[in-house]
């Protein structure tokens, strides 16, 4: 019996269809066999759980994809299949954030036909129609031929911090771990506003002092951020960050906004208010500053943990408490 699980990805670009159709498809992992494709017509099963523009629409995009003969003997075993096909939807995710991280999924076999669907793919193509990017500043992103490249050489160290079998309180990549899964968290939770908690609470896990209460705050973690990226960074400005020509946003610096990050996160915690002028006005949501220190606190805890997966120096230094207040002193 052949089994096939798809992850489906919402915005893939046209340069990225056209490279899996004119080549192979694109492989990301050997065991198990996972591989980024576009569904053949006769690939997908047509079933009475998808109406049929869905099952049009699934064929439109691009899926992570795992498909083995369940007669033959694996090393994987059937019930972690899924979780490999989302650490490659993280690792795309690191790269270059999109909508539908995690949402449509889609399993069958040769015999039963569709055995699992998710909710939302019974409606892909209204979502789709309608939803909004996860960040104002993404509602352009596309997956191109080279992010999907670039998560591939991410792949070791996210499946390492994501580890299936190992308790997160123990975990052998203890605070990059807590902090992947509040990256993959502030994505899932479905309550705007407590996305920022979440970013930030991983920001709070790789740059808190583990060993000395002192450095821990708003302050020492603001600090901390300049000294890998420099005081003069500019979020915005970043790597894989594209404004589109119809938004704006000032050209903050990280020195001027860091504290500021952790202050919009207590007051979440604490019950508090913010300023009135931290406000986004009627209709633009963008042009608030706690809008932005939202999605700056998103685009810094992506950056930081796509430069720990490319750097092996940087990543041991963040994996051990000693050595993490020896770079910061």
């Amino acid at each position: 019996m052949v089994r096939t699980h798809f992850l489906f990805l919402s915005d893939p670009s046209p340069e990225l269809k056209k490279e899996i159709k004119s080549s192979d498809p694109i492989q990301c992992l050997a065991t198990p066999p996972v591989y980024v494709v576009q569904p053949s017509m006769g690939s997908i099963p047509t079933s009475q759980l998808l109406p049929p523009e869905d099952h049009a629409t699934l064929h439109e995009l691009v899926a992570i994809s795992c498909k083995f003969d369940t007669t033959t003997a694996t090393t994987v075993p059937l019930a972690d299949i899924d979780h490999y096909l989302e650490v490659v939807a993280i690792a795309l995710q690191l790269v270059k954030p999109t909508r539908g991280f995690l949402e449509y999924s889609l399993e069958f076999d040769s015999q039963r036909g569709v055995t699992s669907m998710s909710t939302s793919t019974q409606s892909v193509a209204l979502q789709l129609m309608h939803s909004n990017p996860y960040l104002r500043y993404q509602e352009h992103h596309t997956i191109m031929p080279d992010d999907v490249k670039r998560a591939i050489s991410l792949l070791t160290r996210v499946s390492q911090a994501m580890e299936l079998h190992q308790s997160s309180w123990t975990h052998s990549y203890g605070s990059i771990h807590r902090a992947l899964v509040f990256f993959c968290q502030g994505y899932t939770v479905n309550l705007h506003d407590l996305k920022q908690l979440f970013w930030a609470a991983g920001l709070d896990c790789l740059f808190a002092s583990k060993k000395d209460s002192r450095k821990r705050g708003a302050r020492t973690i603001s600090e901390r951020l300049q000294r890998l990226w420099g005081a003069d960074f500019r979020p915005y400005s970043a790597d894989t960050v594209n404004i589109p020509i119809h938004q704006s946003r000032p050209d903050h610096h990280l020195i001027d906004i860091g504290e500021h990050i952790f202050w919009l996160r207590n007051a979440f915690i604490h019950g508090l208010t913010i300023k009135p002028s931290w406000l986004s006005p009627a209709g633009s949501l963008e042009q608030g500053y706690a809008y932005q220190l939202f999605e700056c606190t998103e685009i810094l805890l992506r950056l930081t943990l796509v430069r720990l997966f490319e750097d092996t120096g940087l990543f041991d230094v963040f994996l051990d408490p000693v050595e993490l207040d020896k770079y910061f002193s």
